[in-house]
């Protein structure tokens, strides 16, 4: 270690010399093309780190205080480094400098391989990829045979010290190159070293086919190994491109990935209505897509490949997909995606470039994005209007929400490209696994303006324009929305102008804006106009603005010029400014008629078919499904079946608020009582999500607590137009009925078969028989007299059969003859028409 004056001051140089005494080694790939007499070698390697920059007039100070070290001449730049000191007899190539930290000017130890008219190389680009190694190269292009070296360079990396080559060999017009080939040589352990290669290219050029193809190995922590590549084929009338990457971790399975684009080029496919252009097609293993917001669409890797308006080459593609802290394609273990892409022209009008991707396994996921491009006139240098929308629907089970987004992108216009149009709209539907199960919205534009969005809601620009005309010194802009909740609607608009002609200024604008809600009915519209003159040192005003609302209704206008306006009032005041509402009037105004729609009672289960009864009449239910639900008009805090608390581990909100009423702490409860057939006596009841572990005899209990509209039921002090659901109440109880009981199945014992010689009378044939003989068609009523003459004879034969003693038989014949006598009761219902059978 040795302090050094520097024009700039001093620096510390600090070094480790590793002394290899000449050795020299043999490449035979290498030896084969090289010159006669010229041999390769290694004096040294030396590692080193300087405070400072050293140049070139610095060197000759560093020589004369580290004689025994070799340095560059050119100097040293700060940080540390690695020098080679090569020996090549006829080629003098002198000291390999390498600086070891990143941003140097050192060469990455891959390149691009090119195939004639398919350029693999993403141009523009000088960084190296993730994890390649640091390396100092020199140009060799010599040929021997098929076999061309097309440079060679030194490097270090994680203690190993890199020899590497940059080779191809060609024939029959195909091209193999390789890219970083060569060995590994650990600087602990120099006489064992290894093999490397960091990629390899392929090449066809035989028109009218032409094949390309590149695999690059990337270095990334905790992997034995990653690959990543792709691959070009294309003719005259159409090509395919791949891309592909593999990696395999220290531990655990393999992840890769695939994802390849047909090319159809002038030979589109279609008729002018649809018109294909590309498709593309991907899969995944143990691996999962970032999928994009909807600002990141168009940046969206899989989609901006099917874009005509995409020029990144494919490798910096995959590059982008794997790459960085923000990765759209990472490992992750047992989850699976399939892609499917298009790129088309609808009525040569509207190009669209749109991808779907599905992804199962830890999670469940179905998405489409894409972009749609329109302008009129199409095909035009200079069309009158452009507009490109992007658009994104995605369902993720996790969260089990539907989102759909669309946005207006840049550079959409109409008349002027001046006239640029802006907005989005979005659609979100929540389900019942969500956070927010049961609300939804759709908006274009966003909200009204005194609407105070719920957090979870999506909130998409305003659609709109801004028109700027310089030479008329005009300026013209607006913008309008609309959108639905699940108890209100909201529409309206904005609209404004502002010009300058010397001492001259204009300013005007207008708006309107409409709140509709239900539950209650409500609506609120209001309007207004503005207009403001100035010339030289002389202004004027005049503006106008009113509101209707209701019901009740009412409403407020005023009119006002230079500062001085007169207000009218009609109708009942704004809902802001009412007072409490009476109970009676919330009764009759705010609930449904009839205490029947209040709290009702509605069959969910088990229900014959066909069996409708008449108001307050009785079910015919099969009660093997059997299930109801009883629901109300008023949430609930709690509900209790059978004495059961129903809730059981869904805690239900404590405190019911009355917004209308402005009561804040009521309470509300529900009992239900459900009793068996025999005895009426009450059902053992256990709640669905409670503790309680459920018998085979316990019928089950399970709240709907779905949001309630907080117009009805908000905490807050005032009505605001706010349309979010409050959770936590309960709206309805659902019972069902435990499942059947089978009793277990009836064995006849080896006993029963032990009986012998047992004598059985049967009832010898009697008047009953007559009916069936006859030839003349039996009626219903036949069949009843039938049923009931042939009592004794059934009487007998069930006697002579329980005197045997079977066991498991212990019927009895008035058993048989209750059942029987209310068949034949309702013999005339049950037969839709007479039997008609004849005897023989």
């Amino acid at each position: 270690m040795n302090d050094t004056e520097t024009a700039t001051g001093k620096a510390r140089l600090l070094l480790c010399k590793l002394d290899l005494n000449d050795m020299k080694f043999r490449i035979p790939l290498i030896d084969s093309i090289m010159p006669s007499g010229v041999e390769i070698g290694l004096n040294s390697f030396e590692i080193g780190y300087s405070s400072a920059p050293l140049g070139a007039a610095d060197m000759g100070k560093v020589k004369n205080l580290a004689t025994d070290f070799t340095f560059p001449p050119g100097g040293l730049n700060k940080g540390p480094f690695l020098l080679v000191d090569v020996f090549a007899a006829g080629l003098n190539p002198g000291p390999l400098y390498s600086p070891l930290q990143q941003g140097s000017s050192a060469e990455s130890g891959t390149t691009g391989t090119t195939g004639a008219d398919l350029d693999l190389a993403p141009s523009g680009t000088g960084a190296p990829p993730a994890g390649s190694p640091t390396a100092v190269w020199w140009d060799v292009n010599r040929s021997a045979g098929p076999v061309h070296l097309g440079r060679v360079g030194a490097g270090y990396q994680s203690g190993r010290v890199l020899l590497l080559a940059d080779a191809e060999v060609e024939g029959g017009g195909f091209r193999l190159g390789t890219k970083g080939l060569g060995c590994e040589v650990p600087v602990k352990d120099p006489g064992h070293p290894g093999f490397r290669l960091d990629g390899l290219s392929l090449s066809f050029n035989r028109p009218p086919l032409t094949i390309a193809g590149e695999f690059v190995r990337q270095n990334r922590p905790g992997y034995k190994l990653a690959v990543g590549g792709m691959a070009v084929i294309g003719t005259p009338a159409l090509s395919v491109t791949a891309l592909g990457f593999y990696a395999q971790r220290d531990s655990g399975d393999p992840s890769l990935f695939i994802f390849g684009m047909l090319d159809l080029g002038k030979k589109s496919v279609g008729p002018p209505m649809f018109r294909l252009k590309k498709l593309a097609a991907g899969f995944g293993y143990n691996s999962q897509v970032r999928t994009p917001a909807i600002s990141e669409v168009t940046a969206f890797p899989f989609v901006a490949m099917l874009g005509q308006q995409s020029a990144q080459h494919p490798l910096a593609v995959l590059d982008n997909l794997v790459g960085g802290s923000r990765a759209w394609v990472t490992p992750a273990a047992g989850q699976t995606w399939l892609a499917a892409g298009l790129e088309a022209v609808i009525y040569e009008l509207v190009d669209v470039s749109a991808v779907g991707i599905v992804q199962f396994g830890n999670d469940f996921s179905v998405g489409l994005y894409g972009r749609a491009l329109a302008s009129f006139p199409p095909q035009s240098g200079q069309p009158i209007a452009k507009l490109a929308v992007d658009l994104r629907a995605e369902y993720r089970g996790s969260a089990d929400t539907l989102e759909i987004d669309a946005l207006i992108a840049n550079g959409s216009y109409v008349l002027d490209p001046r006239c640029r149009l802006t907005g989005g709209a979005a659609v979100r539907l929540w389900f019942g696994r969500s956070q927010h199960p049961g609300d939804f919205v759709v908006t274009m534009g966003g909200y009204h303006p005194k609407f105070h969005a719920p957090s979870h809601y999506p909130v998409p620009p305003r659609l709109g324009f801004e028109w700027d005309l310089p030479h008329n010194n005009i300026y013209i802009s607006g913008g309008c929305y609309a959108a639905l909740t699940p108890h209100a609607f909201m529409a309206g608009f904005n609209a404004q102008m502002h010009g300058e002609w010397g001492p001259v200024e204009v300013d005007a604008n207008v708006y309107a804006n409409a709140l509709i809600e239900w539950d209650p009915l409500y609506f609120d519209v209001e309007w207004g106009g503005r207009i403001r003159g100035r010339v030289a040192f002389l202004s004027g005003e005049v503006k106008a603005d009113g509101a209707v609302w209701g019901p009740p209704v009412g409403g407020s206008a005023r009119v006002e010029i230079c500062g001085y306006g007169i207000t009218v009032k009609f109708g009942h005041a704004h809902r802001s400014e009412d007072s409490a509402l009476p109970a009676a009037k919330f009764r009759e105004q705010l609930l449904p008629a009839g205490n029947d729609k209040v709290v009702h009672v509605v069959p969910t289960g088990g229900l014959v078919p066909g069996s409708q009864t008449a108001p307050g009449g009785a079910w015919a239910l099969d009660s093997n499904a059997l299930a109801f639900s009883v629901g109300t008009a008023v949430p609930l805090t709690s509900v209790t079946v059978n004495g059961t608390d129903a809730a059981g581990d869904k805690q239900l909100k404590q405190q019911l608020c009355i917004r209308p009423m402005q009561k804040f702490t009521a309470t509300s409860a529900l009992s239900v009582t459900v009793s068996s057939v025999q005895g009426n006596t009450r059902v053992p009841v256990v709640a669905a999500g409670g503790k309680a572990q459920a018998t085979g005899d316990s019928w089950l209990a399970d709240v709907d607590r779905r949001g309630v509209p907080a117009a009805l039921w908000g905490a807050k002090d005032t009505r605001k137009e706010n349309s979010d659901l409050i959770p936590g109440h309960a709206t309805a109880v659902m019972v069902k009925a435990p499942n059947p009981a089978h009793d277990s199945d009836t064995c006849i014992t080896e006993d029963a078969w032990t009986v012998s010689h047992t004598a059985i009378s049967v009832p010898s044939e009697s008047a009953p028989t007559r009916y069936w003989q006859s030839r003349k068609p039996i009626q219903a009523g036949d069949l009843q007299n039938a049923l009931g003459a042939s009592q004794k004879q059934r009487t007998d034969t069930v006697s002579e059969i329980l005197r045997l003693s079977i066991p498991g038989c212990s019927y009895k014949a008035t058993e048989i003859d209750v059942a029987l006598n209310k068949f034949r009761s309702g013999v005339s219902s049950y037969l839709d028409a007479d039997p008609q059978t004849t005897g023989a």
